[in-house]
């Protein structure tokens, strides 16, 4: 059997590193990472599979360093891992940065064929450092102290490790105590450590399928798991209203955005609709990858800043392109993961391209966000370019109106995002669909209002007998949702559930805004409904007698 081939590579410091072992030879890289790492990586890679006259489906697995480490760093080692292992149908191989750091240290090492242990520690920033301990045997290595992140001065040991590694000996200093370690060696995640590791984990199972491989976070308030994560960053929707507040007046304050709470927004759209630029004018800076090629950007991305003196998170997404197109397994991934951070926001952002508004993909996203219940508001883009704006305005007003009826009265806002043309605009668009989208109505006024609906327009009878509405309450918030207590809640059609959502819409100036209004029998709440009761005959008090 001929010797297996191997990729690896890591990218959760500030230095990308890669290699390939293939027959027998080994080829390393070491570039700028950071923010150059999502840049070079897959080019880097292809260049040396080239070299080694190698397709990616040679490959015994695709290894890389999973955590912990730089946040962006690792998601960019895990996508673009997770995307090659796809093309090529290979499995695989995440690995621990902290034991590829022991590793490392132990080729440095004078002796690396003997025993030894190793405390590995690298610069988590914020004051602190990521550490774990390990055992090596002469053959394998051993976990002997938990992965943890902390200060550097409360890393504790009982008996003395051999070596103290990594790189967080610049940064620190003593503050990392010489009673950790009888000797000192920096060393880093290489992808040489990750190759020479490679073997012995596959042999122990370490392998997994592509969808299976994840990054591994150990800071708290971070994540530890992509639910924790998905759980820190997903709004409060669908909340719930008691009945016994349904008649107070709510603060409009009260759902303000804050620094600590900032309003969440998502920019989805198809490719080259210029999310990115836009996302990079709003927030001031070229935070972005931009460029006149569709598809530049292939996660969701989340930015914080203070946009006119709102706190916001706003998160950039893959362009969204009709299934049939979405050829490539990675940006199958960036499109799952653009269409995951809907779930992310309160308000979603529609940009559409002023060239081609409103094609079929434009309508599905924008369904999809109200499906998910966000507030929408639809913003066209390249507004710069249009010659003929009143006329262009009016015929995307009656397109809107008529394509995406479930969205009746969402703002729609002419923007340039090159130019930052109607931002301001935007901006209050947001803010007051957010509002909205927050809104809560007293019982009494919903009421009052549904009695001079079902007068002007009374429900429908099916049968001959008519439905009656005996009344109404909201019962959620974000987005507003209510129940209308009937009769036959059943047979209500559905022009009548349109025409009281679009009575909501007018009266309470909700346009746009996701509405959810339920019907139920008033039966649901009777307490006698389950009970049985023995009627007596009317016969009976003749037969029997009249009791006294």
């Amino acid at each position: 059997m001929s010797a297996a081939h191997w990729l690896a590579f890591d990218t959760s410091t500030d230095v990308l590193s890669l290699g390939l072992s293939a027959r027998g030879q080994t080829t390393l890289r070491a570039l700028a990472g950071g923010a150059q790492a999502s840049a070079q990586l897959i080019p880097q890679v292809l260049d040396l599979l080239v070299q080694a006259s190698l397709g990616l489906a040679d490959l015994q697995a695709i290894v890389f360093g999973r955590g912990p480490g730089s946040f962006t760093g690792l998601r960019t080692a895990c996508a673009v891992a997770q995307g090659l292992a796809f093309g090529a149908n290979v499995p695989v191989l995440p690995i621990d940065t902290l034991l590829a750091v022991a590793e490392d240290a132990r080729l440095r090492s004078a002796e690396p064929a003997s025993p030894m242990t190793v405390l590995a520690v690298l610069d988590a920033r914020m004051d602190e450092v990521y550490s774990a301990g390990y055992q090596w045997d002469g053959q394998v290595w051993h976990t002997a102290q938990a992965l943890e992140v902390g200060p550097p001065q409360a890393l504790s040991a009982g008996a003395p490790f051999d070596l103290l590694a990594g790189n967080a000996f610049d940064a620190y200093g003593e503050r990392l105590a010489p009673s950790l370690a009888r000797a000192r060696l920096p060393a880093m995640p290489t992808a040489s450590a990750l190759l020479n590791l490679a073997p012995a984990l596959w042999a122990q199972g370490a392998a997994v399928p592509a969808e299976q491989a994840m990054p591994l976070y150990i800071r708290d308030k971070v994540a530890q798991t992509t639910a924790e994560r998905e759980a820190a960053n997903t709004p409060e929707t669908e909340v719930d209203i008691p009945e016994e507040l349904g008649e107070e007046e709510v603060d409009p304050a009260a759902h303000r955005p804050t620094a600590k709470k900032p309003l969440q927004i998502a920019v989805i759209g198809r490719p080259n609709a210029g999310k990115s630029t836009l996302i990079n004018k709003i927030i001031g800076e070229d935070r972005l990858l931009t460029g006149p090629e569709a598809g530049i950007t292939r996660d969701a991305i989340s930015v914080r800043a203070d946009w006119m003196g709102t706190p916001i998170r706003i998160f950039d997404t893959a362009g969204m392109r009709k299934k049939a197109r979405v050829v490539e397994k990675l940006e199958k991934l960036s499109v799952a993961d653009g269409l995951r951070a809907v779930r992310f926001a309160e308000v979603v952002v529609v940009l559409l391209d002023v060239e081609i508004p409103f094609e079929t993909q434009d309508l599905r996203i924008a369904d999809y966000a109200e499906t998910e219940g966000r507030a929408v508001v639809v913003a066209v883009n390249k507004w710069d370019l249009e010659d003929e704006k009143q006329e262009k305005l009016a015929e995307l007003k009656e397109m809107f109106e008529r394509l995406l009826p479930q969205l009746r009265g969402a703002p729609l806002v002419t923007v340039s995002a090159r130019t930052g043309r109607g931002l301001d605009r935007l901006h209050d668009a947001i803010r007051r669909a957010h509002d909205i989208w927050n809104k809560r109505i007293t019982t009494a006024r919903l009421n009052s209002w549904l009695g001079a609906m079902t007068e002007a327009h009374p429900p429908p009878a099916p049968g001959g007998h008519r439905i009656k509405l005996r009344y109404m309450t909201q019962v959620k918030a974000r987005p507003p949702g209510f129940v209308v207590m009937c009769s036959r809640p059943d047979e209500m059609p559905d022009s009548y559930k349109r025409y009281l959502v679009n009575g909501l819409r007018d009266h309470f100036d909700m346009p746009g805004t996701p509405i959810r209004i339920m019907f139920r029998s008033q039966g649901d709440k009777n307490p006698f409904k389950e009970r049985k009761f023995n009627t007596p005959s009317r016969l009976r008090k003749h037969i029997e007698g009249r009791k006294d």
